[in-house]
């Protein structure tokens, strides 16, 4: 069990700033601690553990990391940092990974049309049944990856976090499949609209060559972008001046998620 762990549940789980935020968000806020629980020795307990939310619907968690991305997403917000008044708005989520993001992004935008794109097929089949159980509509889930290019490319499966799957190799590799890669304009040609809203984008270092990829016609169609940096592949900075030197104004909303608004 990785240092991390024991390290983040010390720290983190069990203080009254994340109770209180559970009896906010989970009908049974016991059942987040039971989870943590069952998960946080690998190979312990294997099913799934299902969390209900408070305003109905609910989502399987199948291990360890997708307890933490919960914990990430609902009680910390880290994509909720300037986001949009508005609610009919369209959504890419970019390594949708099982859907967790989604679903928080559908509870503050009920109307808003979302299109999901996760390629490694386990996480794609429990993002498909965590939006079954949530009850949401307009949503749309596609088993391909984002990258600066169409292309086919080996995705490396990350030994322990179902969350770390990316297209470059690393140590904790185990093993890779194939998967297919189609670019932001084609993603976004996929929308109603033509345009997005919010571009989250969450792909282990994928994000720096989807990013490099918007040109300023590009980023007319997109308002919003939160990214959550892989440092190990490359300075942000790079990044966030590209982002600046076409209309964006880039904050760090927390950790390594950061968030790009277009200001014109």
């Amino acid at each position: 069990m990785g240092s991390w762990k024991v390290n983040w549940v010390k720290n983190y789980v069990f203080s009254k700033e994340v109770y209180f935020k559970n009896t906010q968000t989970l009908k049974y806020p016991l059942s987040f601690y039971l989870a943590v629980l069952l998960k946080l020795f690998p190979g312990f307990y294997k099913k799934p553990v299902r969390l209900y939310l408070k305003d109905g619907g609910s989502f399987l968690c199948p291990d360890f990391m997708s307890i933490y991305i919960y914990w990430e997403i609902f009680l910390f917000n880290v994509y909720d940092y300037q986001a949009t008044s508005k609610d009919e708005i369209t959504i890419l989520d970019v390594g949708a990974n099982i859907g967790l993001s989604t679903i928080h992004f559908k509870q503050r935008f009920p109307l808003a049309e979302v299109l999901c794109f996760e390629p490694f097929k386990p996480n794609f089949e429990f993002l498909n049944r965590n939006i079954t159980y949530s009850n949401f509509k307009n949503i749309k889930t596609f088993q391909l990856g984002l990258a600066g290019e169409v292309r086919h490319s080996l995705l490396y499966i990350h030994r322990k976090n179902s969350g770390a799957h990316s297209i470059f190799p690393e140590e904790l590799s185990l093993g890779s499949v194939e998967i297919e890669l189609i670019d932001l304009k084609k993603a976004l040609s996929m929308t109603k609209t033509g345009k997005c809203d919010i571009l989250k984008l969450d792909c282990e270092g994928a994000e720096y060559e989807i990013i490099k990829s918007i040109t300023p016609e590009l980023s007319k169609k997109i308002k919003q972008i939160y990214y959550e940096a892989t440092v190990t592949r490359y300075d942000p900075k790079d990044l966030n001046d590209h982002l600046s030197s076409i209309g964006y104004h880039v904050d760090l909303v927390g950790g390594y998620v950061y968030s790009a608004k277009l200001m014109n």
